[in-house]
């Protein structure tokens, strides 16, 4: 194995050790040709000397290195070293999920939903490679200071092709693994989103759903019981976000998610519930509901029958487990909830908030073994905003900002004032300003909140810190299926034309838009060098939208776009959320919210 006396392995500066795992020792380093940081994982004598192990290491990582995705951590080299093989990735700020949950500070649901769906985004990925990971854990999972979450540690990921790793070998960490993984059972990626499944039942309870005194009784929990329901350990939890995890923690892979896209389908479900306040979005929901019906009318008095023939290849059952059938098209959308799933969303989003204050008590002392950082990441330290006092007369009639430097533009409450520093906001009412945000270019935005002493004083003053004007290599993929080009924008200006992949170097914090017209992509994403001095994305994969309405002469828009009269059928869209509107001449206008996801199609029923 390597001494930690050595500078140089292969064309990589070696910076620092950063980390030591079962599997060898993590390094930072510099790769001298092309100038960038990068972690290098040197794997230990006993690894190396291991006839099997070394097989299998680089055969499986082969296939780990071709998941290049915005939630895998990105692999650049594999090769040997004096015969020690090394890995080279992606050097990575932030800290593991694990290391997160240690330091009390709580998770809200929403950031909670955010980790795991992202998790299945990269499983997905991986699984459509043709790549099982097979050790999804806290441990492995790193959150980058941007928000992105990425999976961590392909050492004992298996390829679907690969017969190096052979049946009865069982691996892994016991907590999280399937039955049939515990069985040394032929695994898919069915496998994966069981442990996903550990992994959100324990963000979600504080505690992990098999739990003994030793891994061989945990193992034998996993099994032959059944997790205790998840409302038991927390109540609060919204009733679909409970039904999504158990469906994932099945022990028959076939009554699990078919898939981690169907998994993380139904988690974005609960989430735009959680963003819209009071359940979720009801024009969607509405057009759902309409067009099961209008199924049930066709087909027969059963509505779940009906919900039944939008069910995906691959069998998904979704929150309410309709038994599929035959789809009748090639891609069908995510299987529509019913009426009774429907309320069980919109009753559960009412109550969601009251529940998430208290940190759940999370118990994993395993170590990140890819791709950490040396630095802590930064936190929020935002406080939340304070409790709305009402004004009275002793309180001034204005607020006077104040910001050095000055001519910083402030933002009161999310709405912009039009006005920069110094300036006077006048207090109008009863009302008072609760979140101040004050931005200036070259600087980093500073966002305060307006305590009771700041409004008596009528007085706020602000320090601005300058940019980290460092220069950020962006790499932006194409979409996972089905590229298409796509142009890259600073504000207004093209800075990378249209392409299906882009490569390029800027400057500083900058809000880039990904567009693409044709698709209705315009999409904004946000490079930070507080982050890193790369920044990878993923252009969204593309969905197909059909349109209905009695309303046949009125014109139906997307993003000021018209695209005719109706019916609109199978129109190509970049996955994300859209706004259609019915611009009508003898009707009143009409509009509903739908969102695209990727390979999958979306009917919205307009009436």
């Amino acid at each position: 194995m390597l001494d930690d006396s050595l500078r140089k392995i292969g064309r990589y500066e070696i910076l620092e050790r950063v980390g030591r795992g079962g599997m060898g020792v993590l390094y930072r380093g510099r790769d001298t040709v092309l100038d960038r940081e990068v972690a290098i994982k040197v794997m230990s004598g006993d690894f190396a000397e291991d006839e099997t192990a070394h097989s299998r290491f680089f055969r499986e990582a082969k296939a780990a290195a071709r998941l290049q995705h915005r939630n895998v951590v990105t692999v650049f080299e594999f090769a040997e070293h004096d015969e020690t093989p090394y890995i080279v990735m992606e050097f990575l700020r932030g800290r593991s999920l694990a290391t997160r949950l240690k330091d009390g500070t709580p998770l809200k649901l929403p950031e909670t939903l955010d980790i795991v769906i992202q998790l299945c985004a990269g499983l997905e990925f991986a699984h459509r490679e043709g790549v099982i990971h097979r050790d999804v854990k806290p441990g492995n999972i790193w959150l980058c200071e941007d928000g992105t979450a990425k999976l961590l540690d392909f050492g004992i990921a298996k390829s679907a092709a690969s017969t190096v790793t052979k049946a009865g070998d069982v691996m892994g960490s016991p907590s999280y693994m399937s039955p049939e993984q515990i069985g040394g059972r032929e695994l898919d990626g069915r496998s994966d989103v069981f442990s996903a499944g550990v992994v959100l039942y324990e963000l979600l309870s504080g505690r992990k759903p098999f739990e003994a005194d030793s891994p061989t009784a945990v193992m034998m929990k996993i099994v032959q019981e059944t997790a205790r329901p998840l409302q038991e350990l927390a109540p609060d939890v919204p009733p679909a976000l409970a039904a999504a995890t158990s469906h994932a923690l099945e022990k028959d892979p076939d009554a699990r998610y078919a898939r981690a896209a169907d998994f993380a389908a139904d988690l974005q479900l609960v989430r735009l519930a959680l963003e819209d306040g009071a359940g979720l979005d009801q024009s969607v929901l509405l057009a759902e509901t309409m067009y099961a019906e209008d199924l049930r009318r066709q087909t027969g008095p059963s509505i779940a029958g009906a919900t039944s023939l939008l069910t995906p290849p691959g069998g998904r059952r979704g929150i309410r487990g309709a038994e599929p059938v035959a789809p009748p098209a090639l891609w069908r959308r995510p299987a529509v909830l019913g009426v009774a799933a429907l309320v069980v969303l919109i009753v559960a989003a009412l109550g969601t908030a009251m529940w998430w204050q208290k940190p759940p008590a999370i118990d994993d002392t395993s170590e990140p073994t890819a791709a950490p950082s040396a630095l802590p990441a930064k936190e929020a330290t935002l406080p939340p905003p304070a409790p709305v006092t009402p004004l009275t007369a002793e309180h001034p009639r204005a607020l006077e900002i104040t910001s050095d430097p000055p001519g910083a533009a402030i933002i009161v409450d999310g709405r912009d004032t039009h006005k920069v520093t110094p300036a006077e906001i006048p207090l109008e009412g009863s009302k008072r300003p609760r979140r101040v945000r004050l931005t200036k270019r070259s600087f980093e935005p500073r966002d305060v909140i307006v305590s009771d002493d700041v409004l008596q004083q009528g007085k706020l003053t602000v320090t601005l810190d300058p940019a980290n004007t460092s220069p950020v290599t962006v790499d932006v993929a194409p979409a996972s299926e089905g590229s298409y080009p796509f142009e890259v924008l600073d504000g207004s200006r093209v800075i990378s034309a249209a392409a299906t992949s882009h490569h390029l170097t800027v400057s500083g914090r900058r809000s880039l838009r990904l567009r693409a017209p044709e698709y209705f992509l315009d999409q904004s994403v946000t490079v930070d060098p507080a982050s890193g001095r790369q920044a990878h994305f993923q252009a969204p994969g593309l969905g197909r939208l059909t349109v209905r309405t009695p309303l046949e002469t009125c014109t139906v828009m997307i993003a000021g776009r018209s695209l005719g009269f109706p019916p609109i059928v199978n129109v190509p869209i970049a996955a994300g959320k859209y706004t259609v509107q019915l611009k009508c001449q003898s009707e009143p206008n009409r509009q509903a919210a739908v969102t695209i996801s990727a390979r999958q199609d979306s009917v919205e029923i307009i009436r």
